[in-house]
């Protein structure tokens, strides 16, 4: 059982087909993580902070997302990985 507030920092879940089903992370912080390939499947992952993660191909396709914290750059990984491209105009 993960609690609120909980702070994963410099941690590596990704290769280890780590999966997390049906928990409760909201404002749970995943900080410099390296999630590559992580799926969180019916998470909640209200106000949760993924800032400095590597999201690159982790699915948070059936999870409640809302007021979820990315950085810039987990943004953009993650809107590529879905197939949008960054305009430049």
């Amino acid at each position: 059982m993960v609690h609120k507030n909980t702070v994963f920092t410099t941690e590596d879940l990704c290769g280890n087909g780590t999966v997390f089903v049906l928990c409760d992370l909201r404002k749970v912080v995943f900080q410099n993580v390296h999630l590559e390939k992580v799926i969180f499947d019916r998470c909640n992952l209200i106000e949760t902070s993924f800032t400095g993660c590597n999201i690159q191909q982790t699915s948070f396709d059936t999870s409640k997302l809302g007021k979820t914290l990315l950085d810039i750059d987990g943004f953009l990984a993650y809107g590529a990985s879905k197939g949008f491209a960054l305009s430049s105009s």
